[in-house]
């Protein structure tokens, strides 16, 4: 098995590991946090940019996936339901949207 794979399906698995809270309420959450993930891998091997801007957009949404579950880490699930998802879902989102857009702009410079 490629290495690469090996370790998605790793993280993958680890997913669940770093939920807010337990129960059919997280799911959602898992589900859309999942598919951003997999939507940044298909983007390192989609994308036209450099392998160097690649990974600095790779480490956008790495970084501030980190961030926003930290940041969200100490509020209770259940009474902020809307608040954790739409920021552990659109803060890497929105920051690996503008870092692609900002090394694109960079690239035809």
């Amino acid at each position: 098995m490629k290495p690469y794979i090996l370790s998605l399906i790793t993280s993958t698995t680890l997913l669940p590991n770093l939920a807010h809270a337990s129960g059919g309420d997280v799911l959602s959450l898992f589900w859309l946090e999942s598919a951003l993930l997999i939507a940044a891998i298909t983007f390192m091997f989609s994308s036209k940019l450099a392998m160097t801007r690649r990974l600095t957009v790779l480490l956008v949404y790495l970084v501030s996936t980190v961030a926003a579950f930290w940041l969200t880490s100490d509020l209770p699930y259940a009474n902020n339901l809307i608040l954790v998802n739409a920021s552990c879902v659109l803060a890497p989102l929105v920051s690996s949207v503008v870092a692609w857009i900002w090394c694109s702009n960079q690239s035809h410079t």
